[in-house]
């Protein structure tokens, strides 16, 4: 059986099969996991190859299994934001579920707002307080979600390959997201 390809789809594997292989040596050298001086010093983006293929890289070359294994070890108990621009707080993934289309974890997360900071116009204010201040609730709700997806992206996505997605967000029984 012969398969025809066009030049592109020729040219897009070449590719792919050169940055599997440079990558699988790096990893074999450095540990798995990559972060931005990785993406930068290969110069993914600026080649036509990006993170979502990085990722699936990495997730291949621990294995589905054990990328699946170390991803959902990591994600089990309370988990420390300590320095996401001026907001310091703790969560819980109280569920985590296998996704397969694409192939990540969909999680529930609760947000301890009681012992959580931020720092508000040079002044501490408790997360519980700005979460209930009318004027502030949907810029501090935001910045609470994008501080765990962050961490998520660094820790899980960017460590074994696999995609988190965040189903709910919630504070003391509050949906914050979506």
């Amino acid at each position: 059986m012969n398969i025809l390809l066009t030049e592109d789809q020729h040219d897009r594997l070449k590719k792919y099969e050169f940055y599997k292989k440079m990558f699988y040596k790096y990893w074999d050298k450095m540990g798995p996991g990559y972060d931005d001086t990785f993406l930068q010093f290969f110069e993914t983006e600026k080649n036509g190859f990006y993170e979502w293929q990085v990722e699936h890289l990495l997730m291949e070359y621990l294995g589905k299994e054990e990328a699946l294994k170390r991803s959902f070890e990591f994600l089990k108990g309370t988990h420390r934001i300590k320095d996401c621009g001026t907001y310091k707080f703790d969560f819980d993934i109280t569920k985590s579920v296998l996704s397969n289309d694409p192939l990540g974890i969909i999680v529930n997360i609760e947000v301890n707002t009681m012992d959580g900071t931020v720092v508000i116009m040079g002044d501490d204010m408790k997360l519980s307080d700005a979460l209930d201040d009318e004027a502030l609730f949907r810029d501090v709700e935001e910045e609470i979600g994008d501080c765990i997806w962050e961490y998520l992206v660094t820790n899980v996505s960017r460590k074994f390959g696999i995609e988190v997605k965040i189903n709910k967000l919630v504070e003391r029984n509050m949906l914050l997201y979506p």
